[in-house]
């Protein structure tokens, strides 16, 4: 998954998101994945992390942000 970031993440960006990795390990993880290609299913183009980050950026988890309120439905 972390080659799979490589693709729209830059390696300074991967090692912020995941602190655990050191610079030199997302290098051989990428060339790893170029030699072994995995074919299936598309991986996401940036962590989880940094799209919850820009979702807050954007004030998606804002109190003040409009909610809608639900009204129950009676059952005849």
């Amino acid at each position: 998954m972390v080659a799979a970031l490589a693709r729209t993440q830059s390696i300074a960006e991967i090692v912020a998101d995941f602190p655990s990795l050191t610079p030199e390990q997302v290098e051989s993880v990428i060339e790893y994945a170029k030699a072994y290609p995995k074919r299936g299913r598309p991986y996401p183009a940036r962590s989880l992390k940094r799209a919850l980050a820009e979702l807050a950026d954007l004030g998606a988890f804002d109190d003040k942000a409009p909610t809608t309120e639900v009204v129950p439905r009676r059952i005849p």
